[in-house]
């Protein structure tokens, strides 16, 4: 009976030793195995991501190139804006101009004068004023080229030439043989002026065209000659005058 029991237990032994080195076997079997399939990258995955760094890339070089291209076309842009703002400085216009001149040397009295679309501006003015037993005139023309523009004032300069004079009555010595007194003659005593100066002028509104505006100038260089004594004279001189501009 002992003899039985003792086998028995034996190999009770014995199986458990085998379950027990069974059991290692799959513990370093499952250790050494790869890993589950979740767990694994897939070929189409892997393709998914290059496709990702590719674009990825693509992007980088686009935005690059793009911020390059910003940085080349700044200077041109800058330029054709410097440009647009001069354009827009140093435009002129057509227009016409009615108004009152008083000047030493380009003429006093009404005056017209002509812009043309370039720096150019024409001026001609005239009056005339009598008391009776004098009469006073002048006649004048003027050029001006502009220095400088912008919308409601504007800086030039100018060459100008005026016809100054008067024409007055003068009795003759009365006659000692007859007694009687002789007819009155008329007498003319006329200047011719020529002169060169600068000015400037300011529109009364946003812009010198469809305004009234107010200027005025200085001769630095002038000169007259010509009267009854044929006298030439220098001296500088002035005007100052009042346009509406249509």
């Amino acid at each position: 009976m002992k003899m039985r029991e003792l086998i028995f237990v034996s190999l009770m032994l014995l199986l458990n030793q085998v379950v027990f080195a069974q059991q290692q076997g799959e513990v370093q079997q499952g250790s050494n195995s790869p890993a589950p399939e979740s767990n694994q990258i897939t070929q189409p995955q892997q393709g998914l991501q290059n496709l990702v760094q590719e674009s990825q890339k693509m992007d980088k070089k686009v935005e690059s190139q793009a911020k390059e291209d910003i940085i080349n076309v700044k200077p041109d842009v800058d330029k054709d804006i410097q440009g647009v703002k001069k354009a827009e400085e140093f435009s002129y216009s057509m227009y016409n101009s009615l108004g009152l001149n008083l000047s030493v040397y380009s003429g006093s009295g009404l005056s017209y004068r002509y812009h043309m679309d370039n720096p150019f501006l024409f001026q001609v003015s005239g009056g005339v004023i009598s008391n009776g037993d004098e009469y006073f005139y002048s006649f004048g023309f003027e050029v001006q080229n502009e220095l400088s523009k912008v919308k409601d004032k504007r800086a030039f300069g100018s060459l100008a030439v005026g016809l100054y004079g008067k024409r007055y009555k003068e009795k003759e010595a009365r006659d000692y043989y007859t007694g009687m007194n002789p007819p009155e003659k008329w007498y003319s005593d006329n200047h011719l002026g020529f002169a060169a100066g600068v000015g400037g002028e300011l529109a009364l509104g946003n812009s010198l065209v469809d305004s009234i505006s107010l200027g005025c100038e200085i001769y630095p260089i002038g000169m007259f000659f010509g009267g009854k004594d044929e006298d030439f004279v220098v001296f500088p001189g002035g005007s100052v005058y009042l346009f509406y501009n249509f």
